[in-house]
């Protein structure tokens, strides 16, 4: 069965989705029907819709009318997704939504009301989700080969120039100009998927995750922008898992992300060293799971085939839901603006990064003892 595909979005990630469908579509058995981005003229890609007769339409409406798509990818700003979801559901297609699901937990239960009508699925585009690797891994953890989780902690400093917050209206933004809610910020946009993560490997079945039950959050901003760039949550789950999670735009030096679960009878790891997922018991077992990143368009392969065979997504709506509810419960608490003291500049190609100094070591000492910066450093306290 060939499935037509509508690409809403085709900048930023949106142009790794293109690049898979118009490389690997024979191979999948998959048809670009159109593509749908109100500033199509400014993309680089143009040409090469051009050159493939892919036409391009400045809405899905205009799309809807003039074709039809068993799969719509929405892959455009977070304050669009609720409204472009619900607009292809109602137009027969089903849907891969990117992270987040969107921008309120509101809009996620509109967005899953519409699927029910429909009787199609959403699925949320986090590729560990759909990453063989961290299903191999999760299914170990639902069999009881490391025993009950107890908890697991995350942290990266991933820095952002000035023209990563320049490069669209939005980044690092609250709201838009006309009041639509987008809460940009890391934890709900570049590391959102190690949040969610931890969250879904403790889920009691392939598609669930746990649920926040208590959330401790210090949330701060150092770069001129609207919402914070710097946020650490220490979170109790529903099933007593301990989750804590640091995050950051504002470090001068990169670190990719760390991880560690720790459960009864083990424990599991990733680092940016060797990017593979690695389990450890007390009994002395060492598990290699691969690379959780390996193949990101993994997710867009599996839709395709769940379109064809009615199957389970491992990542949809109520997946996805634990970590909006955190977003959007921390997005109530202040925002502590940084001393301009710990706050520095470097500058190179005409762009400049703004950090706050010794983030990196404060997060350190976070990760090592389960703590908020506040409680490892004086200078992080309001």
């Amino acid at each position: 069965m060939m499935v037509n595909v509508v690409l809403a979005g085709i900048g930023g990630y949106g142009e790794g989705y293109l690049k898979a469908m118009l490389e690997d579509a024979d191979a999948h058995d998959v048809r670009l029907a159109g593509c749908v981005d109100p500033f199509a003229s400014l993309s680089k890609s143009m040409e090469v819709l051009r050159q493939h007769n892919i036409p391009v339409y400045a809405n899905l409406e205009e799309f809807y009318k003039n074709h039809f798509a068993e799969l719509a990818v929405i892959s455009s700003p977070i304050h669009c997704h609720k409204s472009q979801t619900i607009e292809a559901l109602e137009s027969g297609s089903n849907v891969l939504c990117e992270k987040p699901i969107a921008a309120l937990v509101e809009d996620a239960f509109a967005m899953a009301a519409a699927a029910k009508k429909a009787k199609r699925f959403v699925a949320i585009g986090y590729q560990w989700s759909f990453s063989p690797a961290n299903i191999a891994l999760k299914k170990d953890i639902l069999a009881g080969y490391y025993g009950k989780p107890k908890r697991f902690k995350a942290y990266t400093c991933w820095p952002r120039w000035e023209s990563y917050y320049k490069r669209n209206n939005w980044a690092g933004r609250i709201k838009t100009d006309d009041g639509q809610w987008i809460i940009d910020s890391p934890a709900n946009n570049a590391t959102a998927h190690y949040l969610h993560n931890m969250f879904f490997v403790a889920g009691a079945a392939i598609n669930k995750s746990v649920a926040p039950k208590k959330i401790e959050a210090e949330l701060y901003r150092a770069k001129p922008c609207e919402n914070y760039d710097t946020a650490a949550m220490r979170i109790m789950t529903d099933v007593n898992v301990e989750i804590l999670f640091l995050t950051t735009h504002s470090c001068q030096k990169a670190v990719g992300t760390i991880m560690e679960l720790e459960f009864e009878n083990g424990k599991v790891t990733f680092n940016p060293e060797d990017s593979q997922l690695i389990g450890l018991t007390t009994r002395g077992d060492k598990k290699i799971y691969g690379n959780p990143y390996d193949d990101e368009m993994h997710k867009l392969w599996e839709c395709i085939k769940a379109v064809r065979s009615n199957g389970m997504i491992p990542c949809d709506i109520d997946t996805a839901l634990p970590h909006l509810v955190c977003i959007n419960k921390i997005q109530k608490m202040p925002i502590h603006v940084m001393p301009q003291n710990m706050i520095k500049t470097t500058c190179r190609d005409n762009d400049r990064l703004t950090y706050i100094e010794g983030v990196e070591n404060c997060f350190t000492k976070c990760f090592e003892t389960y703590s908020l910066p506040s409680e490892v450093n004086n200078d992080y306290k309001a």
